[in-house]
């Protein structure tokens, strides 16, 4: 099993062509490999309803569903938590289910979400997962078409957070989150153009109280859109 860490797809299916795989030097793909994406999924997108047939399938909008088929026939599990640039009424509107101990949304057989606050187990590892974030262009965005409330984590979801971490006696192999605690974001705010409003994200809060409470091997986010590695955490968002 090998698993890839990206971020914010932003909707394209691009990075994950054979060729620019293998431009990458990343052997092929196999059945047992998975590829976590760490927010801004973009997937499904276009502001259509989804609907539901007499059998009970759920149907996208032909772009999304083009994309969706296209991961749906690569030889990996895709797995993503949610950003804040992702279309919540349609990701939401996806039956929810129970996944190697967590609450995901299947949007096809190896095509999953995992729902913010839950935790994971699987080859021996368990990862936590919290997604969502402030989009700092909202005010050029039209709520319910290109921008959704959704993308900050409510109060409801941070409890469930602490409450499955507490079962999981505090302690994870891996965090996987979109946006990140400020102790990771100061010491790297030149490099980011920081910005104070990073502290009035509440995902950013809310992160901030958990990290020092769980013991963790390393933390994977998204977000802000370049890389930096450290002792404890990874920015990881490959060229678009």
């Amino acid at each position: 099993m090998k698993l890839y860490i990206t971020g914010d797809t932003h909707g394209s299916v691009e990075r994950f062509l054979p060729d620019r795989w293998k431009e990458k030097g990343f052997p092929p793909l196999a059945g047992g490999d998975y590829i976590l994406v760490l927010g801004d999924f973009g997937m499904p997108w276009e502001c259509l309803p989804l609907w539901e047939d007499a059998s009970g399938n759920v149907h996208e909008a032909e772009s999304d569903a083009e994309k969706l088929d296209y991961l749906a026939d690569v030889p990996a599990t895709f797995l993503f938590i949610d950003g804040n640039h992702e279309n919540f009424d349609l990701l939401n509107a996806y039956p929810v289910e129970e996944w190697n101990g967590g609450k995901v949304h299947r949007l096809r057989s190896n095509v999953l979400h995992f729902m913010r606050g839950e935790v994971f187990r699987l080859r021996g590892m368990k990862f936590f997962a919290f997604g969502g974030g402030k989009s700092i262009d909202r005010m050029l965005r039209m709520e319910g078409v290109s921008w959704w409330p959704q993308e900050l984590p409510s109060e409801k979801e941070f409890a469930r957070a602490k409450e499955n971490l507490a079962k999981a006696g505090n302690q994870v192999d891996l965090v996987f989150s979109h946006a990140a605690p400020l102790r990771f974001l100061h010491p790297h705010r030149n490099l980011l153009g920081f910005d104070p409003s990073l502290s009035e994200d509440n995902a950013v809060k809310m992160l901030s109280k958990l990290e020092p409470s769980i013991r963790y091997r390393r933390w994977y986010f998204g977000h802000y859109h370049i890389d930096f590695f450290d002792k404890e955490c990874t920015l990881d968002v490959p060229e678009h």
